[in-house]
């Protein structure tokens, strides 16, 4: 009897260790499932953050993609300009070679008038 009741006390002790180990581990858990819901939390706001960021990030890609656009189609135009220009200088130089070409032309003229005017004159005298 003596033997079951020591037997009996040690597992009474040992029942003792193990509740408060058991509570322990309670402790511990609710410590664990606590830093869970935080950080839970937190990766909440981090996920809400990216998405923000993400739609920043999106929307400065199409603006310099506009931007990046708009440049293109303004070296095209310049280009386009150029071109233009270029022959606007080859038409006003055809015109000019055109002008001088006519002034010969009317001083061939006025000299055939004035052979002409001559050679009436010549005729009228004899």
């Amino acid at each position: 009897l003596d033997k079951l009741v020591v037997e009996h006390n040690e597992l009474v002790e040992d029942h003792k260790i193990t509740l408060g180990d058991l509570a322990d581990s309670q402790k511990s858990g609710a410590a664990i499932a606590e830093r869970h819901d935080a950080m839970d939390v937190e990766n909440k706001k981090l996920r809400a953050e990216n998405t923000k960021l993400s739609i920043e990030l999106t929307d400065f890609k199409k603006a310099l993609a506009s931007k990046g656009d708009g440049e293109r189609a303004m070296l095209e135009a310049s280009n386009e300009l150029r071109v233009v220009r270029d022959e606007l200088e080859n038409l006003m130089d055809i015109i000019s070679t055109k002008d001088s070409k006519i002034e010969a032309l009317n001083a061939d003229i006025e000299a055939l008038t004035e052979n002409v005017s001559q050679l009436k004159e010549e005729s009228e005298a004899k």
